[in-house]
């Protein structure tokens, strides 16, 4: 379990890839149910108590939902960070320069915010 305190997380979901979709033609995206949040909300549910002791402890999320490229398996990749200093979860530096637009122009604010 991670220690109390502000946690970042990094949600990846990999829905399954639909029959009638053609190998050699690209993959669609994920637009239908259910909904990022709701699958946010479901993981949060099952990690609190396990790995957290409390989903209100978490301060950064950054949640993505795609099909499955032909031969992945579907499921979700999730990553959980505890952050005693701020963190930056495009570059991945701790304690990022205090610019307004973050480490750099693709990554995010020291609060979490996008640049």
């Amino acid at each position: 379990m991670l220690p109390p305190g502000p946690v970042g997380a990094n949600l990846d979901f990999v829905m399954p890839r639909p029959k009638q979709t053609a190998k050699r033609r690209p993959t669609p995206p994920a637009v239908k149910r259910p909904d990022l949040d709701k699958l946010t909300r479901a993981v949060f549910d099952a990690i609190t108590g396990i790995w957290i002791t409390d989903d209100s402890h978490i301060v950064t999320l950054h949640a993505t939902k795609r099909i499955a490229e032909p031969d992945e398996p579907a499921g979700v990749a999730i990553s959980l960070t505890a952050l005693t200093r701020p963190h930056c979860f495009v570059c991945h530096r701790d304690d990022p320069p205090p610019r307004p637009h973050g480490c750099g122009p693709e990554c995010h604010t020291r609060e979490g915010e996008p640049a």
